[in-house]
């Protein structure tokens, strides 16, 4: 049996595809590289997982990163990787144009 949660967190950096949480709880939507492929027909948006955010300050003022925002966190259950965590993002310039109809492009 794999070990799970804190002993085993899976680490991931990703970019964020869907910030239109439902529950307005600030949610993302990731696709993690080398978890999901970047094949929208194989794994489409609305089938990520929701990732909650850690915020590290006690502002309320709370803003999601924007759709094609570069992120790094982990997945409490570990290989499950259903249970994703955002710790911060990435910053960064892009070089290309994003290609909707594609993973990793917002």
């Amino acid at each position: 049996m794999a070990e799970r949660g804190f002993r085993n967190l899976l680490w991931f950096m990703g970019v964020v595809e869907d910030r239109r949480d439902p529950r307005k709880m600030g949610r993302l939507r990731v696709r993690c590289f080398d978890i999901h492929p970047d094949s929208k027909e194989d794994v489409p948006t609305e089938t990520l997982p929701w990732a909650i955010p850690v915020i590290g300050s006690y502002d309320f003022n709370y803003k999601p990163p924007i759709e094609g925002s570069w992120v790094f966190g982990f997945f409490l259950d570990g290989d499950d990787a259903q249970h994703p965590m955002v710790l911060g993002v990435m910053l960064g310039m892009p070089t290309t144009f994003p290609n909707p109809t594609q993973g990793f492009n917002g």
